[in-house]
């Protein structure tokens, strides 16, 4: 018989993140949208990341830990899910104004939102 695969706590998938944006930021470092969007590495590299913080949001909602329904607006859960999925299935769709939106715009939001998260329910600084 199968056994039921077992979660870790959502503290490791959490720290992940944060990993993978400190990558996407190392990245960007120094990039233009000019230069990023006509540079395949650097695109690459970025959406491999993206990709990577949506995989680990899946992770967190199959952890014992309940994170999503606890911090449900900490976090857009649900957009770095769909945005996995986009890079996944439906990578040659995905627009490099629509990549470079979200590192301007979100990246900062959402390094704060986690380490919220992991501060108030880990106690991790």
């Amino acid at each position: 018989m199968k056994s039921k695969k077992e979660y870790k706590s959502a503290q490791i998938y959490l720290e992940r993140m944060l990993e993978h944006i400190e990558k996407i930021e190392k990245y960007k470092e120094g990039l233009t949208f000019e230069i990023f969007s006509a540079q395949e590495q650097d695109y690459d590299a970025i959406c491999m990341q993206l990709s990577q913080l949506g995989e680990n949001v899946s992770k967190i909602e199959k952890s014992p830990d309940r994170i999503l329904e606890t911090f449900p607006s900490v976090v857009k859960w649900k957009t770095l899910k769909g945005l996995r999925n986009r890079i996944d299935h439906d990578y040659t769709w995905l627009e490099s104004e629509r990549v470079w939106d979200i590192l301007e715009k979100d990246i900062d939001d959402l390094k704060e939102g986690l380490k919220s998260i992991l501060a108030k329910r880990y106690g991790v600084n």
